[in-house]
């Protein structure tokens, strides 16, 4: 839907919990996860996470979101820090920030 290549997914017993998932972002790198209460996604206690993707079109990716019927936290803005950032949720809850900053430097 937003433009990752699903490269692996490990479901659990019940076949629709996702244990491990790996998912490549078509501009670099990728994401690792899995759902919380899993082995590889965490304690079930807290709330849902933010995660941050870099991304060259933040605007192309909310397009996609929106054609899929995303759920919207935030439409496309620009930060005080000269980013472009859009921001999804996932059906567990945990917010996507798709943007254009690309992290600090390496010292």
């Amino acid at each position: 839907m937003l433009g990752f290549t699903e490269t692996m997914t490990v479901r659990g017993e019940d076949g629709t919990t996702i244990e491990h998932a790996e998912l490549l972002w078509p501009e670099g790198g990728g994401v690792m996860y899995g759902t919380r209460g899993t082995s590889h996604g965490g304690s079930e206690e807290g709330g849902a996470g933010t995660l941050y993707v870099v991304t060259a079109d933040p605007d192309a990716v909310y397009r996609r979101a929106v054609e899929a019927g995303a759920t919207i936290t935030d439409k496309p803005y620009d930060t005080d820090y000269g980013s472009r950032n859009v921001g999804i949720a996932d059906p567990e809850g945990h917010v996507w920030i798709f943007g254009t900053y690309a992290g600090a430097p390496a010292p």
